[in-house]
């Protein structure tokens, strides 16, 4: 799959834990209801699939720092239990991998394998209806 450039609705499962406000990398965007990632210096960016991020959350609103530099916009990303797409193929996440922890594929699709992936969160359910995957973000 690739990353959404536009918002995403994303579904909350129970209750949120809390928000937090980071500062934007230089030249990054971030989409509504997707993964956000801090980088290697704590700079919040759109999640990809690369082994250095750490995943905060989804973001509350898009932001477009795509022209700033560092810092000059913020992000604000909430964690919780929330549904994303499933990995295709040898990604896909199945029942065996409920309650173990899921990675990054892009901003909103995980995966079962961490090869070249940061850590998205804790699998908590395969949704039957819709084949998303139900992750805690904590």
């Amino acid at each position: 799959m690739s990353s959404l450039t536009s918002p995403r609705n994303t579904v909350t499962v129970g209750p949120q834990l809390y928000g937090t406000e980071q500062p934007m990398d230089a030249g990054e965007k971030v989409v509504e209801g997707c993964l956000v990632a801090l980088d290697g210096y704590g700079m919040a960016q759109d999640m990809t699939k690369a082994a250095s991020l750490t995943c905060v959350g989804i973001a509350v609103r898009s932001v477009d720092n795509s022209s700033g530099q560092d810092g000059d916009l913020s992000c604000v990303a909430i964690t919780g239990r929330f549904m994303f797409d499933n990995g295709t193929s040898t990604d896909t996440i199945t029942q065996a991998d409920v309650y173990k922890t899921c990675y990054a594929l892009d901003n909103h699709t995980v995966t079962r394998l961490s090869s070249g992936a940061s850590a998205v969160g804790t699998v908590k359910q395969l949704d039957a209806a819709s084949g998303q995957v139900i992750v805690e973000i904590a």
